[in-house]
């Protein structure tokens, strides 16, 4: 097997064993051994737990970067900026559904170490652009003057929401948490960050709607039947 494939093979291991067991109670010969390779030849490829975690992290945005880089560089207005960035994000999320519980028990198992290991990929600059955006518009008057932890609340709380209670969910509601339900939800986090930063005022405000938009309100109709 060639080096690259081996390399790859140990990167969705451990995306797996991190996800499922967080990465404290992950080892390394865990790893090795479910990739069916020695914990030597895992050295080989990975010295340290350390650089396998952001390996992995890496792994898992790596198709994103792209998108959010061109995001970040845009000069357009900040309700397409939202809505962009929520695509993304679902999009993660859909394709690793498991992923929001691996990230709140790291933020509360160590959140230096998750901070420090974000820091260290592509992603953070353009976040960080992003960041610096929103505070410009907010003084430009563009957009509504909200502390960046409510922005952060609102994003994150309702993006990892639906992952998160989905057992409870279909258990107590009795809803699948399907396409069906996400579609309208993902327009609900959107909508509910416009509505945040939306100004009151006629030369800003209130955000335009947008067909989508319209089309999942007409699906959250449909669930609510």
């Amino acid at each position: 097997m060639e080096e690259k494939n081996i390399e790859q093979q140990i990167i969705q291991v451990a995306r797996q064993v991190f996800i499922e067991k967080g990465f404290a109670e992950a080892s390394m010969t865990d790893i090795a051994r479910c990739a069916g390779i020695s914990r030597t030849v895992l050295n080989y490829y990975f010295r340290t737990k350390e650089k396998l975690f952001a390996a992995v992290f890496s792994d898992i945005i790596h198709d994103f970067i792209p998108r959010l880089k061109d995001i970040a560089l845009s000069s357009g207005p900040m309700d397409d900026t939202v809505s962009a960035i929520v695509d993304i994000y679902f999009d993660i999320m859909h394709k690793e559904p498991r992923l929001p519980l691996f990230m709140v028990r790291e933020i509360n198992r160590d959140a230096t170490h998750l901070f420090a290991t974000l820091k260290e990929l592509d992603t953070w600059k353009y976040l960080e652009i992003l960041k610096q955006r929103i505070r410009q518009k907010m003084a430009d008057g563009e957009i509504k003057r909200v502390p960046l932890p409510f922005i952060f609340y609102t994003f994150y709380g309702l993006m990892v929401v639906p992952f998160l209670t989905e057992p409870l969910v279909e258990l107590f509601v009795g809803n699948k948490v399907d396409d069906k339900l996400l579609m309208p939800w993902h327009q609900h986090v959107i909508d509910s960050i416009h509505q945040l930063l939306a100004v009151d005022n006629e030369e800003y405000g209130p955000v335009r709607r947008s067909t989508k938009e319209l089309e999942c309100k007409q699906g959250m109709k449909v669930l609510s039947n």
